[in-house]
């Protein structure tokens, strides 16, 4: 026999989360996130992420996929659109999507040139 208290999961319970990637606007949150899900089943955040991958709950990992895909392009759209703050989107994006800015340096010599290395010989007297 199992130990903990029983599961909330429930066919009524993946129906509100369903409706939580139409309806979160009218719960007052700016964009679909797991927490505001969470809250809004009145579960832990990581009870959701548990639910996702059990194989028998396939519906509900779909339903956390298709939060993810929301969030990702509400960001993006309203990130490019200059509606979201760029820090606060690309934090997001970093965070929760594996999206990182790259950066690539090369080194060069003058006018772009190879580097110039000179070999200097020291003798030190009195150590």
């Amino acid at each position: 026999m199992a130990g903990g208290a029983p599961t909330k999961y429930s066919e009524a319970l993946l129906k509100k989360a369903k409706a939580y990637l139409t309806g979160y606007v009218k719960l007052g949150h700016v964009l679909p996130t797991v927490e505001g899900l969470a809250l809004h089943l009145d579960v832990h955040r990581d009870t959701l992420y548990h639910w996702s991958k059990d194989k028998k709950k396939s519906e509900f990992s779909d339903t956390l996929s298709k939060l993810m895909f929301l969030q990702k392009q509400d960001v993006l759209s309203k990130g490019l659109t200059g509606e979201y703050n760029a820090a606060i989107a690309k934090l997001v994006l970093s965070a929760n999507h594996g999206m990182h800015e790259r950066r690539e340096n090369e080194v060069t010599g003058a006018e772009g040139g190879p580097i110039q290395v000179q070999q200097i010989t020291r003798t030190i007297i009195g150590e």
